[in-house]
């Protein structure tokens, strides 16, 4: 008989954890992995936050939720005059991109080096989030990624 309670509480405690495991959620990835196409002007960028949930160097690829997301990036642009103004200044200001994500599919996210505005550093204009490419990828929803 103890056995069988021990059982049914595993049972119990199973499903409710499976409730926050959201394997049967349809979602997409994003990625600023390896992203770099200096004759387009497309730089790297990192993942600052995610719907306003603080992710910097937590990941560089990430599944969500099918739906529209705010994605805060930073740029890693590789010129020498942002260089320097980031030596000085530290990183530059994150700007916000709002995705559609939809299900099963990949976003390559990256900064769009804006060359004629490089001398407008200190405002920002000088890049632009962007998604660079996007493909067929067939995405699964783990509880890892709900913790994202």
């Amino acid at each position: 008989m103890k056995h069988i309670i021990i059982a049914t509480c595993l049972i119990a405690a199973g499903a409710s954890f499976s409730g926050t495991v959201l394997a049967d959620q349809q979602c997409g990835q994003i990625t600023v992995k390896n992203i770099t196409k200096e004759s387009q002007s497309i730089y790297p960028a990192f993942i600052y936050k995610v719907d306003g949930k603080n992710i910097m160097g937590q990941r560089q690829t990430m599944n969500l939720p099918v739906g529209t997301h705010e994605i805060e990036l930073k740029e890693m642009i590789d010129d020498q005059t942002v260089r320097r103004f980031r030596q000085l200044n530290g990183t530059s200001e994150a700007k916000t991109l709002t995705l559609n994500v939809s299900a099963d599919k990949k976003y390559a996210l990256a900064s769009k080096f804006n060359r004629d505005a490089k001398s407008q550093i200190r405002t920002g204009q000088h890049w632009t989030p962007v998604v660079w490419k996007e493909y067929d990828k067939s995405c699964e929803f783990s509880w890892h990624d709900s913790k994202a």
